[in-house]
């Protein structure tokens, strides 16, 4: 594992911190209010066949795992993946 600054470790810690913190609040505290209700941002549905490997060796395709220093990493389906914060995960 290469070192990093610790202005690099501190900003990936606070970036997995929001992180966290969204993935807490209910979809509905984010939805946005007033006309254009209809648009809300909700995060990925939990589980699925990705989410039942823990490991990256048990990481297969169509799966992708993502690799974090700040937070633990995944195995998640490739659509979650471009969703995932890059400066925090390495998807591959």
């Amino acid at each position: 594992m290469s070192r990093r600054s610790p202005s690099a470790f501190l900003a990936a810690l606070l970036a997995a911190m929001v992180c966290l913190l969204l993935a807490a609040t209910p979809a509905a505290a984010l939805a946005p209010r007033g006309r254009d209700a209809s648009t809300s941002i909700t995060a990925p549905a939990p589980g699925g066949e990705c989410a039942a490997k823990t490991t990256q060796r048990s990481c297969k395709p169509p799966c992708v795992w993502c690799a974090a220093a700040a937070v633990p990493s995944e195995c998640v389906d490739p659509r979650d993946a471009k969703k995932l914060p890059p400066a925090i995960f390495d998807c591959r």
